[in-house]
């Protein structure tokens, strides 16, 4: 499994260096358990050692798609809990760094009903910009949203 933590590693490190030449961003998107552990072997993925090869760092932090990490025992129900406790450990990690790259996590905009009666809420305008500003109050003020069905929150302040 360690042959995948290096295949990924080097590749993000070769396209960072084959893209220099014209002068553009790389970004990847990672799965936000990865930042709480050493390396994610299974995946392939070591948040510090692909974050040491790219601009742009874009954690998949969907509190539905998290267990009890963080003392929070339904994450789903406490966006703003949630997204502001990754932010912190992120903060850390990215601090560990020479030159951190900007950091511009997932955000949810959809209802996890799959989770269960009493285990997620129903997702709107609160649930999204509760995540945006815990974000902001962590000092992250970029961010991107994810709804599968491309139906996102009417009338959302998306001002980070």
């Amino acid at each position: 499994m360690q042959k995948r933590v290096k295949a990924v590693t080097d590749f993000v490190a070769y396209a960072q260096k084959e893209l220099k030449p014209y002068d553009v961003k790389v970004s990847v998107d990672i799965f936000g358990y990865t930042a709480t552990l050493p390396e994610a072997p299974g995946i392939g993925q070591n948040f510090s050692k692909i974050s040491e090869n790219v601009d742009v760092i874009s954690s998949m932090i969907y509190p539905s798609h998290w267990t009890s990490y963080f003392g929070i025992a339904k994450p789903d129900t406490e966006p703003y809990r949630l997204v502001q406790e990754y932010a912190k450990l992120e903060k850390k990690k990215l601090d560990e760094l020479k030159t951190p790259p900007v950091s511009r996590p997932w955000l949810q905009d959809f209802t996890a009903s799959w989770l269960g009666s009493g285990n997620y809420l129903v997702y709107g305008k609160k649930e999204v910009e509760d995540q945006i500003r815990a974000l902001k109050d962590q000092g992250i003020n970029e961010y991107l949203l994810w709804n599968a069905s491309n139906r996102y929150s009417p009338n959302v302040d998306y001002t980070p």
